[in-house]
């Protein structure tokens, strides 16, 4: 059992997908916020960062400490390894 955490629309998500339904792997797809209240507890987990279109590099920096708060949040859960 595998956990894809990130968003569903990115190539990244796409091609993981193909992969994994070549290989006959199961896969349950999670956005971040979605993976936050999830039982992780067991499987496999990979987490894709998120997808933006800002061109700001003043609000870039921010959607990068996003990432690394939802990244700790999940490194602070139990039983996540």
């Amino acid at each position: 059992m595998i956990t894809l955490i990130g968003p569903h629309q990115s190539k990244r998500t796409h091609y993981f997908m193909q992969a994994a339904a070549i290989l006959g792997e199961s896969v349950t797809a999670l956005t971040h916020p979605q993976a936050l209240d999830a039982s992780l507890t067991s499987g496999i987990v990979k987490i894709d960062p998120p997808v933006h279109n800002e061109t700001n590099i003043r609000k870039i920096n921010a959607i990068g400490l996003d990432y690394i708060h939802f990244l700790q949040n999940m490194a602070a859960r139990p039983g996540i390894t």
